[in-house]
């Protein structure tokens, strides 16, 4: 088993699965990272050891440890960075395109300076770029993100009351469907099952594998299933037990083990 590190690049806010090599990294160490835009500072969200090694050879390299000059150039390219802010609005102002800047990054060498914006058609933006690179004197990229990229990039608490998935630990956007909602009972109000990005929340494909598999036990002709608790992986039926002498009332429903821990053998009612 090989290392493997997440990091989350001070300047996108991408997230990035990284090869450590031999260096012996913890949460929260600000390293550089091999990126296609060069070295970027970024900061070790998460550290996972049980990684096959051929998988981890894949992935892009942690170049160091960031020194002290490459938290200097960090620092440095805040006020950098805010220039290029007002450089850019002024211009897109300018030439009355209709973008919306969402966040800008800069190189760490000062080389290269990378501008995200959304916008709701396709933009020609050629001249606006060639305005930039004569301003800012740095290599440009303009780049249009989605709604779930603005987001990430933007931040921001869940419904949850914790850090959007995306922007604390997903490398990679998975499909997430209306589907997903349907099968864990999920009232499908748009304004319960959507994120700050106005699509369907990440998180609805992290059980969703759970419901509708019930473990391979199905209740009787007699039994009805009326409810489903995937992360107790239990199935509630509406039959009865029998009251017994020391017990008072009715019958109670009975809840069937679908799990396969060593207390839940195969099918049985749990006692």
């Amino acid at each position: 088993m090989a290392k493997r590190v997440t990091v989350r690049l001070h300047g996108s806010g991408r997230i990035l699965d990284c090869n450590p090599g031999e260096l012996d990294l913890t949460t929260g160490d600000q390293v550089i990272v091999e990126t296609p835009h060069g070295g970027e500072l970024g900061t070790v969200t998460a550290v996972r050891s049980d990684i096959e090694a051929e998988q981890v050879a894949s992935l892009r390299p942690v170049l160091r440890r960031a020194g002290e000059s490459d938290l200097d150039n960090a620092a440095g390219n805040e006020s950098k960075v805010a220039e290029a802010r007002r450089i850019f609005l002024a211009k897109v102002a300018e030439h009355r395109l209709p973008m919306k800047l969402v966040d800008v990054a800069r190189s760490l060498d000062g080389g290269r300076v990378t501008f995200y914006f959304s916008s709701e058609t396709r933009v020609d933006f050629r001249t606006l770029v060639r305005e930039l690179a004569s301003a800012l004197h740095a290599r440009i990229e303009l780049k249009q993100v989605g709604a779930r990229d603005q987001a990430r990039l933007v931040g921001g608490l869940g419904p949850c009351g914790r850090p959007v998935c995306c922007a604390a630990f997903l490398t990679e956007f998975q499909p997430v469907s209306v589907r997903m909602a349907k099968k864990q009972s999920l009232a499908l109000n748009p304004s319960k099952i959507s994120g700050l990005c106005g699509r369907l929340m990440c998180c609805l494909r992290y059980e969703s594998a759970n419901y509708g598999d019930n473990g391979g036990a199905e209740p009787s002709d007699s039994e009805a299933a009326v409810d489903i608790d995937a992360t107790e992986e239990e199935l509630v039926l509406d039959a009865e037990e029998k009251p017994t002498p020391a017990s008072s009332g009715g019958g109670r429903p009975r809840r069937l083990c679908t799990g396969d821990s060593p207390a839940c053998a195969g099918c049985r009612w749990r006692t």
